[in-house]
Formats: structure tokens, C-alpha cells, sequence
């Protein structure tokens, strides 16, 4: 019997002794990194996309998102247009963030965004430049942009012949002659 009450009392003061160690020393203890376990708590998943920095030069950004939602190319939108709190530093966007998307299509290797009339009012080249850098990669070689259903191939005194990341034709922008 005093054996029993001795394991009972014992196991009671180890159980009160593990809720007293303060959680670092426990996560420490037991292998758990206190820095690792907060970040899946909040986000766990990262998506590129290219904003201002406080220079205006435009700079790839790992957006911090909950998940990768079904429509990435919608879920890169709303980054852009800083409908998402995704960034812990101070970015900004040269894209209207009034613009909304219409709708987009993806044939081959092609992303034809149609955006509403607020997109007209972005700052050119850069807002252009934007979007085909993060929306361009190995799947997606060239982008088209549609504004209310029709095709546009200037935007603030910037025009186009073609959108891509290749080096040779880098976005094809020029001013008007």
C-alpha cells in the first residue's frame, strides 16, 4: 500500500513538474525548433510574384499565403494588387488596384488576362512588366492582356508587339515615335 501511495505521489509531482518547464525549454527538450513552429501556424505556403520596393525597382517577392488556392493565376492577381496582407515588409504595385480580372484563358503556352477599364489607368511599362514577370515561367512563355474583352497593345504610352521574359525580345516595350 505505502508503495502504491509513493508511485502516486511521485507521479503527481512529475506531472506537475512538466507543466512548470516553460515551453521553450520543453520544445528544446523534446526536438521541437520554437522559430519552425510558429511559421506553419500562420502560412504555409509561398508564392512568387514580382512588386516595387521602396527604390521603385521591381523585385521578386515570396508572398506568404495560407495555401495555394485552385486559381493561382487569381491568387497572384489579388497579390499584386495588394488585396492580401501577404508581405511583412513595404511593397507597392504599379498596377491599378481597382483592376479586376474578367476572366483569363491559358492555351499552350499563352496567359490571356482580360482585366477591367482600371487597368488603363496603371503606370505602363512597369505595371507590364509585373505582370509578365510573374506570371511568365516554364509553363507560361508569353502573356496577352485584354481590357473589357479587347485586345490592347499600349498601356500609358508604352506599346507592344509581344510579352515574354525572353531575353531577345524583353517585353518589346518602346515609346510611341
Amino acid at each position: 500500500m505505502k508503495k502504491k501511495i509513493i508511485f502516486i505521489i511521485f507521479l503527481v509531482i512529475l506531472i506537475v513538474v512538466l507543466f512548470l518547464i516553460p515551453k521553450d525549454t520543453y520544445r528544446k527538450i523534446f526536438g521541437k525548433d520554437d522559430n519552425n513552429s510558429n511559421i506553419g501556424e500562420t502560412y504555409s505556403d509561398n508564392v512568387l510574384v514580382y512588386m516595387c520596393d521602396e527604390k521603385d525597382n521591381l523585385v521578386g517577392v515570396k508572398a506568404q499565403v495560407e495555401s495555394l488556392e485552385e486559381d493561382v493565376v487569381g491568387q497572384k492577381f489579388d497579390i499584386l494588387t495588394k488585396k492580401t496582407g501577404a508581405f511583412k515588409n513595404d511593397y507597392d504595385t504599379s498596377i491599378n488596384t481597382m483592376t479586376k480580372i474578367i476572366n483569363y484563358e491559358i492555351d499552350k503556352d499563352v496567359l490571356v488576362l482580360n482585366l477591367s477599364n482600371e487597368f488603363l489607368e496603371s503606370e505602363g511599362r512597369k505595371s507590364l512588366e509585373q505582370l509578365v514577370w510573374t506570371y511568365c515561367n516554364d509553363e507560361i512563355k508569353e502573356l496577352k492582356i485584354k481590357v473589357e474583352n479587347e485586345m490592347i497593345n499600349s498601356l500609358n504610352g508604352f506599346y507592344f508587339d509581344k510579352l515574354t521574359t525572353d531575353i531577345n525580345n524583353l517585353l518589346n516595350l518602346h515609346k510611341p515615335l
